[in-house]
């Protein structure tokens, strides 16, 4: 026969409960003895940290707080190798300390268990990228006199978000500045094909700036010399005509020096 009791007011915390039966002829039960928690107010966990963000170190600060103390603290990385509730405190009523966790993407859930049940349940999703992206190399060097030449950056950065060429003539205050979001993360090189007539005949400067999703890395300021105007040539002799002798005298003026003048005979076997 099933019996039921009303307690009223009973207080809140830990109960220590004790029964026994004794039947019409005398006949007694067993004590039975258990324990029960009165919680009247409702729980509630705060994860003050971590939270969205883009964090430039692996150690994370966790920061939690509860209402009441819970038997099991506890949280999962959903983005992690094979991931598995991590034990935060036991019969606790808050957490704070610094966590290490791998670079990359994470998606967290930190769940509060008590008297078996889950108390309460937190999701949040961060990034990690602790290392600052790192600039190799770049093209065209200090000082080159350049034309048409592409401008291309080596570098390494395994969460890439963007490269940026950086340009102006020495006598502008500001920099133009072209992007190319189609650089990819690693070891690589990201290459910018640029017109610079509008440069041509002046000294300029360039840098690069890569970007990751936490911080940003500039190369050093370059200085070149942009001409992309061809030189202007005269041919003063031999002229258009027929030369008495197998000794071609040529006289040829150019508008600007140049690094190499050279000739082809179309008639020559």
């Amino acid at each position: 026969k099933f019996v039921h009791f009303n307690v009223f007011d009973m207080n809140e915390g830990l109960h220590k409960v004790t029964m026994n039966g004794k039947d019409i002829a005398g006949n007694e039960r067993t004590e039975k003895t258990w324990f029960f928690f009165v919680d009247t107010h409702p729980f509630t966990m705060n994860v003050y940290s971590p939270f969205l963000f883009n964090y430039s170190s692996r150690k994370i600060l966790f920061n939690v707080t509860m209402s009441s103390a819970v038997d099991v603290l506890e949280f999962i990385d959903y983005d992690s190798r094979g991931p598995r509730f991590m034990r935060l405190c036991t019969r606790c009523s808050s957490f704070v300390k610094e966590i290490v966790l791998e670079d990359g993407k994470h998606t967290i859930n930190v769940r509060a268990v008590k008297n078996g049940d889950i108390a309460g349940e937190v999701a949040v999703g961060f990034f990690v990228d602790s290392r600052e992206p790192h600039i190799i190399s770049v093209v065209p060097r200090k000082n080159s006199i350049i034309s048409q030449l592409p401008f291309s950056v080596i570098y390494r950065e395994d969460f890439l978000e963007l490269v940026t060429l950086n340009l102006r003539s020495v006598n502008q205050k500001t920099f133009t500045i072209f992007k190319n979001e189609s650089c990819t993360s690693g070891r690589k090189m990201c290459t910018f094909t640029i017109d610079m007539h509008d440069y041509d005949g002046k000294k300029a400067e360039f840098f690069f700036e890569v970007f990751d999703r936490v911080r940003s890395a500039k190369s050093d300021i370059v200085p070149v010399f942009v001409d992309t105007t061809s030189p202007h040539l005269d041919i003063i002799s031999p002229v258009n005509d027929s030369v008495s002798g197998r000794k071609v005298f040529f006289n040829i003026t150019l508008g600007e020096t140049v690094q190499k003048v050279e000739y082809m005979d179309l008639n020559k076997t």
